[in-house]
This record gives C-alpha cells, sequence and structure tokens, in this order.
C-alpha cells in the first residue's frame, strides 16, 4: 500500500475517534441514547463508505482492506454504545437502579 493511503487510512480512522469524542457529549445517562448511535452510523455511511468505494475503484485498497476500515469505523459506534452501558451500569446509572429495583422487589417478595 502506498505511503500516502496509509496516511489517508489513519486520518480517517481519526476522524472517525474524533467523531465518537463529539458524539461522547450527546449522551446522556439515564436517557435513550439511540438517536446518538443512528446519527454516528449515518455519519459514516454518509462519508466514509463513498470515500471507501472510491479508493477501491481506484484500486488503492482491496475491497477487504476497504471494509477492514469500514469495520474499524462502525467499531467507534459499538464502542461508544459499550462505554455508555458501562457508564449506566456503574452506581447511580439507569441499569444500576433497574437492578436494585428489581432486588428491593426480590427482597420484599420472600419476607
Amino acid at each position: 500500500m502506498e505511503p500516502n493511503v496509509v496516511a489517508e487510512i489513519e486520518t480517517l480512522k481519526m476522524m472517525a475517534r474524533n467523531w465518537k469524542q463529539g458524539y461522547e457529549s450527546w449522551i446522556q445517562l439515564g436517557e435513550d441514547n439511540e438517536y446518538v448511535y443512528e446519527d454516528f452510523t449515518e455519519d459514516i455511511i454518509t462519508h466514509m463508505h463513498p470515500y471507501m468505494q472510491r479508493f477501491v475503484e481506484c484500486e488503492h485498497l482491496t475491497s477487504a482492506e476497504a471494509g477492514d476500515l469500514l469495520e474499524y469505523c462502525h467499531g467507534q459506534v459499538r464502542k461508544l454504545r459499550e462505554e455508555t452501558d458501562d457508564a449506566e451500569r456503574r452506581a447511580g446509572g439507569k441499569i444500576s437502579r433497574i437492578c436494585e429495583r428489581l432486588g428491593n422487589l426480590f427482597a420484599s417478595r420472600k419476607r
């Protein structure tokens, strides 16, 4: 792979990480954040997919290499979702509160 293509790929990966960081500021713990993941995914589809398709058409990347890059970008969305889920599980998060309520419900039924 040519050095300029490698540099382009690294720039695109950095862009995906920067987008992730920007979308992190949209996350509201305890709320439905599905729209954040959908918007992030839409940005990747709108901006990255055509770029990767052009790389393949110009034979700068193989389909597999372009697929790996797109997987990396979509992985940033999954990573954001996982980080949000982890934050929700910590004390005070939505999942933590639900588990606490279920625990209290089961404890009251045992009495």
